[in-house]
């Protein structure tokens, strides 16, 4: 409790040093079409965006990309946990709330500020998707940059709430990244371990086959010697000399 109480007062400073530069931001909202804008990113941020993108990655990049979208979808939902978790410890007032200076130019969607969900949630799956997927990059990297930027703006977030969101998806993002790697580290063995069964298999096989055909030549040899009522160590007798080799037969 008393940790507690100091983080909250350490936010409670950052929530007077702040605000210059949350004021400055806000008031670039008084320009419509910036307003306008900044509420489409902050929308887009809200998640929509990241539910059509998920979807979206195996049927822009095939079966390649279900492992990815996967993953990403299990590290946003970790980021989610743990972002709702220090917002209803921390409680930190959004600015418009604390200071009147400050005007609200889009509705938000809980109370308390500190971090940034939506920035979290843009940095942890553009990570994610860009690191998978470059070729994303020039979409998406602009796009989360206009999310953080969007939540200051509109008088909803403090820029150190944009920061430790960053911060919290850069970590998520990165234990997904590793998590995905172990992964295929894992099928990489497995399957080399399959590959040397299978190997030691085929060559079981062939050599039960070849051990099981030279036994059956050898019966088959030793029948038609029976037949020929010759020995199976001697070749069989020429056309022409029956005598002598019955008689080296009957020698032995």
């Amino acid at each position: 409790m008393a940790a507690m109480n100091r983080a909250q007062l350490v936010l409670a400073r950052f929530d007077c040093a702040e605000y210059r530069l949350c004021r400055g931001l806000n008031r670039a909202a008084s320009r419509r079409w910036i307003r306008q804008l900044m509420r489409l990113a902050s929308r887009l941020g809200d998640g929509p965006l990241w539910y059509l993108l998920l979807p979206a990655l195996p049927l822009l990049f095939g079966a390649a990309a279900l492992r990815p979208a996967l993953i990403m979808a299990v590290a946003g939902l970790a980021g989610h946990l743990i972002y709702r978790r220090l917002k209803a410890t921390l409680v930190r007032e959004r600015p418009f709330i604390r200071h009147a200076g400050i005007n609200l130019e889009m509705p938000p969607l809980d109370r308390y500020s500190f971090p940034s969900g939506h920035t979290m949630h843009a940095v942890c799956f553009s990570w994610q998707a860009v690191a998978h997927f470059p070729v994303l990059g020039w979409l998406l990297l602009p796009v989360a940059a206009l999310i953080a930027l969007s939540r200051v703006v509109l008088g909803l977030h403090y820029p150190t709430d944009v920061i430790a969101g960053a911060a919290l998806a850069a970590l998520v993002a990165r234990l997904g990244l590793a998590g995905d790697v172990a992964f295929v580290g894992y099928l990489d063995r497995e399957r080399a371990l399959a590959d040397c069964y299978a190997a030691a298999a085929r060559q079981y096989a062939r050599g039960w086959s070849a051990g099981w055909m030279a036994w059956r030549l050898r019966e088959f040899y030793a029948e038609q010697c029976a037949r020929a009522k010759i020995s199976p160590g001697l070749p069989p007798a020429a056309p022409g000399e029956p005598h002598e080799r019955q008689a080296c037969l009957d020698s032995r």
